[in-house]
């Protein structure tokens, strides 16, 4: 499985000079790197975050739960893949893991129904 990761500021994906080597704790295997956030970066990204508030802040309850849906869609789009990860990340066998850790995550967005 060979997998990128990406910061992402202001809807755009960003790599860095500087990455952490995720191993997987139970075989020791080398997995993927994940970029690891400059300072400059980080000001950056709470720059946006601030603006995209203002605008956040306004929308009503029912406009903030269809974004949280269509979250939750992508992600059981992805939730065997997102499983993977995971597993992987934490070294739990796939006995273990049971089902998906995210399903948590899904289960709590699903109820914004209603």
């Amino acid at each position: 499985m060979k997998l990128e990761f990406y910061n992402i500021i202001n809807g755009k994906c960003r790599t860095s000079g500087n990455a952490h080597r995720c191993v997987d704790p139970r075989t020791e295997e080398e997995l993927w790197d994940c970029p690891i956030a400059s300072a400059a970066d980080l000001d950056e990204a709470v720059e946006v975050a601030k603006e995209a508030f203002k605008t956040w802040s306004k929308s009503t309850n029912a406009e903030r739960q269809e974004v949280l849906k269509k979250m939750a869609e992508i992600m059981k789009e992805h939730s065997a893949e997102l499983e993977e990860i995971i597993r992987r990340e934490t070294g739990k066998s796939v006995c273990l893991q049971g089902s998906y850790q995210g399903r948590s995550t899904l289960t709590c967005l699903s109820g914004l129904d209603g």
